[in-house]
């Protein structure tokens, strides 16, 4: 024999509770539900079964509930999918919209390296399938500018992310705005 009840707390707080033993005198007897057995625990990856019951009716079940690891673990992944679209990995060339990932970014100080070796003032840029010619030191500019746009959104994802690992309720987890503390995006008019 089971018995779910609910139990009423000073502060107001009241949580539905299952005993094998009958509840005590204070609970009030239309608040209590007495079954054969508790119903099958529903299983699923990240999830946990929160007991359910409705005391007019008196049906008891289980509801799947994600875990907080598995809403975090979620909630990380669409923040890196945030950090890695044009939502933030994009500047703006005349009208034209790019992105230098790390590998170009790498490149683009090749390219100006091998300019201010040989002695060159002037270079042309080439980036998904756009050329630009500009001065070296116009080439620099933009390479820094890009590089600390970067580090930048890099730090506030990692701040995000920081910030999810410390959350710990289902309602923080999913009220948590990671697209917020990113830098303006970078306007180039050459």
């Amino acid at each position: 024999m089971h018995y779910i009840y609910i139990r009423k707390y000073e502060d107001g707080f009241s949580q539905l509770m299952t005993s094998g033993t009958e509840p005590s005198p204070e609970i009030v007897a239309s608040d209590v539900i007495t079954i054969q057995s508790l119903p099958i625990k529903p299983r699923k990856e990240g999830h946990g079964a929160r007991l359910c019951a409705n005391f007019e009716t008196k049906e008891v079940w289980y509801e799947l509930v994600p875990s907080a690891a598995y809403l975090k673990q979620n909630l990380i992944k669409a923040l890196e999918e945030y950090d890695s679209s044009s939502k933030v990995n994009e500047f703006t060339i005349g009208d034209i919209k790019l992105w230098l990932d790390s590998s170009m970014r790498d490149k683009v100080r090749e390219n100006l390296e091998y300019c201010k070796q040989v002695g060159l003032t002037e270079t042309t840029l080439r980036i998904s399938g756009h050329s630009f010619t500009l001065t070296t030191e116009q080439g620099w500019q933009m390479y820094y500018a890009v590089l600390g746009y970067a580090r930048e959104c890099w730090n506030v994802t990692e701040m995000h992310r920081e910030a999810i690992m410390k959350l710990r309720t289902e309602e923080e987890i999913k009220g948590y705005n990671y697209t917020t503390g990113y830098p303006e995006k970078l306007v180039f008019n050459l």
